[in-house]
């Protein structure tokens, strides 16, 4: 079912977003990520180095949150308004005492099927993880990267 469903772009749940964020962390070891939940959301533990994590911001939509020095960049391909349930992620993540991080919304194609955000956060995560920078890559419809600006 869950290459049905990445082959017909449908929604992605929070089990193919976890593995494919574990086979990045095997090819990129350093990487640290935790699971995410589609369904409730338990609560993520305090990560204090630079890293990569999808979170479901509540609104059925998946966004790759990317913290770079102090800064958690979000990259969302629906360029949605930040939701209370994404804040808290990121300070549950990114911040010891639990205060809103400094945070920049990264301005990333935008997806054009209702389905693709889980997708296009799976790519966007491959891209920083690989030096790329997801503002200056275009993907086509299949997800591979077609142009950098």
């Amino acid at each position: 079912q869950d290459k049905k469903n990445i082959l017909t772009h449908a929604d992605l749940d929070d089990h193919v977003i976890f593995i494919s964020m574990k086979l990045l962390m095997e090819k990129f070891p350093n990487l640290i990520v935790q699971p995410p939940s589609l369904l409730q959301n338990k609560g993520f533990h305090y990560c204090p180095y630079d890293t990569l994590q999808i979170v479901h911001n509540g609104r059925h939509h998946w966004v790759l949150l990317s913290s770079d020095s102090g800064l958690v960049k979000v990259y969302d391909s629906l360029q949605m308004k930040t939701s209370d349930l994404l804040k808290e992620q990121m300070k549950q993540l990114f911040s010891p005492d639990r205060g809103m991080p400094p945070y920049e919304i990264m301005n990333c194609q935008i997806q054009e099927g209702s389905t693709d955000c889980g997708l296009f956060a799976i790519a966007n995560a491959v891209e920083i993880a690989e030096g790329n920078d997801p503002v200056q890559v275009l993907f086509d419809q299949t997800m591979m990267r077609v142009w950098n600006y």
